[in-house]
């Protein structure tokens, strides 16, 4: 059942809770089979949306001003990803064209200071490694945000090893470069950035994936998670496109609406029927896994700004 439109999510998500002092990692690593990976790390929590913001990469509120319809729009197809005191996200990311990506979250516990990084990464590997700083600087926040970020650039070293699974990729390496923020009384309102929405906007849901995509005048963004539990670690699936004319066709009367993507993220195509009805042979490829993003158990909406019809 969906209980978020946009500017719920938007609402929800750049909202921090950061109450009083936090420290994040973020490492780069290379990995095999032409996959980009990076590791999050966070304490007390993670908040695993941000992390999918382009436009935000030192934290999900340093530069929220700068987003736009298509990044709040992401923050729907995150809606479900949420952290928990002391956090790694292994993050393998591929980017298949400049249309469209995938990225899929390994979640674990961890910890973090201001100088180590340690986790067991589940069963698919084990982290542990120093921070050495190089540089240091206070990063600007948006004009609607109040409180300190720091961040320190540098080098972490010692043991950093990962295979996803079936191994589609693996990591291995002894030195990485990467950074360290600190968050002080950060607050953001979100309701600067909930202004930009405006589309036809479909949502479709099931216990375990969602799918959702935004017309606008010249395409859509379309945008599907998927998350799954291997032992006591969290994954979550995550892919991005967007997408040409043809590719999403709604009713005037938002009675029905045709998806039918292309490129290579998804496969076959899906019918959406009022009230609720989402079937098809949509799915998504994401790394390490396929999905089914359509099927008797997807319930859907189809609305303007996130909104049931009338």
């Amino acid at each position: 059942m969906i209980t978020v439109g946009l500017a719920t999510a938007a609402a929800l998500l750049l909202t921090p809770a950061a109450q009083g002092r936090e420290v994040e990692a973020l490492i780069s690593a290379k990995a095999s089979d032409g996959y980009h990976v990076k590791l999050a790390i966070s304490r007390p929590g993670l908040n695993l949306a941000g992390l999918l913001f382009k436009r935000t990469p030192e934290t999900p509120m340093a530069k929220a001003g700068a987003m736009t319809r298509g990044d709040l729009a992401r923050t729907s197809a995150a809606a479900r990803l949420s952290g928990r005191p002391g956090s790694v996200a292994v993050l393998v990311k591929s980017e298949n064209s400049r249309r469209q990506e995938t990225l899929t979250a390994y979640q674990s516990r961890a910890a973090v200071t201001s100088r180590r990084v340690r986790s067991g990464l589940g069963r698919l590997g084990r982290l542990s490694m120093r921070f050495h700083e190089r540089a240091k600087r206070r990063v600007k926040l948006a004009s609607f945000c109040s409180g300190r970020v720091v961040k320190r650039t540098g080098i972490f070293t010692g043991r950093l090893r990962f295979r996803g699974e079936g191994g589609y990729t693996k990591v291995r390496s002894h030195r990485a470069s990467g950074k360290l923020i600190t968050l002080q009384h950060v607050r953001c309102r979100a309701s600067h950035a909930a202004k930009r929405l405006g589309s036809a906007t479909l949502f479709a849901d099931s216990r375990n994936a969602t799918f959702s995509v935004s017309g606008f005048r010249k395409g859509s963004l379309m945008l599907t998670s998927a998350r799954s539990q291997l032992g006591r670690m969290q994954i979550v699936r995550t892919g991005q496109r967007f997408a040409g004319p043809g590719e999403f066709e709604p009713e005037p009367d938002l009675s029905a609406a045709h998806v039918e993507p292309r490129g290579s993220l998804f496969s076959g195509s899906a019918d959406f029927t009022a009230p609720s009805a989402w079937t098809g042979s949509l799915a998504a490829t994401f790394p390490g896994a396929t999905v089914p993003m359509a099927g008797a158990d997807f319930r859907a909406e189809l609305g303007f700004d996130g909104t049931k019809p009338p």
